[in-house]
């Protein structure tokens, strides 16, 4: 396989996954398949929020040693494999940025809250915006799961630019606080703060 292939995926792709990742399962050499076909999506997705090469060299192999380590327990549930591989990535980068407020030991400014506030709310923008696409890529309903510093803000904000509660936030017994909301468009948007960043 060669690296470099689209960053999206269509539905089309998921049986070829689901093919690889059970011959990878059998053959952990055949996980080499799954790190071509995935690298460079998930070095995107860390390098965005890292920002730092060197740092996101370092996570992004802490995420593919995880997935090899614990390649034999990943079920199938039609999900794309991709987003499994965020999840743990996301894992990494919250574990790596608590190690270094911990290094730091500084309080953040009263200027960090106004910011995670401001973020926030683009997020919520990006709500009002899906509903505007047109043309060849005009709305189609997908489910999408986004980590955000504060879900209880981004789901009040959600409401306000008009998307409608699938799920109020709450604390889930895995970890995170949840909830859910679909835009005008018919897209489901689940959003999470994991509880150890929103306590």
């Amino acid at each position: 396989m060669q690296r470099g292939r689209p960053l999206r995926q269509s539905q089309t792709d998921l049986p070829e996954e689901r093919l690889l990742i059970e011959a990878a399962q059998r053959d952990m050499a055949r996980f080499v398949d799954l790190y071509d076909l995935y690298f460079d999506r998930v070095y995107a997705y860390v390098a965005r929020r890292v920002g730092d090469r060197a740092e996101t060299e370092d996570l992004v192999s802490d995420v593919f040693h995880q997935a090899l380590a614990n390649l034999r327990r990943f079920e199938w549930r039609g999900a794309p494999f991709a987003s499994w591989l965020y999840r743990i990535a996301l894992n990494k980068m919250t574990d790596r940025a608590e190690q270094l407020r911990r290094e730091r030991a500084i309080e953040r400014p009263p200027e960090a809250e106004e910011a995670d506030q401001e973020e926030a709310q683009d997020r919520a923008r990006i709500f009002a915006l899906m509903g505007e696409a047109y043309g060849e890529y005009g709305p189609m309903p997908t489910g999408l799961h986004f980590y955000v510093p504060d879900v209880d803000a981004v789901y009040a904000r959600a409401l306000q630019v008009g998307a409608a509660s699938i799920s109020a936030p709450a604390d889930q017994p895995y970890g995170e606080r949840g909830s859910g909301v679909k835009d005008p468009a018919g897209n489901s948007w689940f959003l999470a703060t994991p509880l150890r960043a929103a306590k």
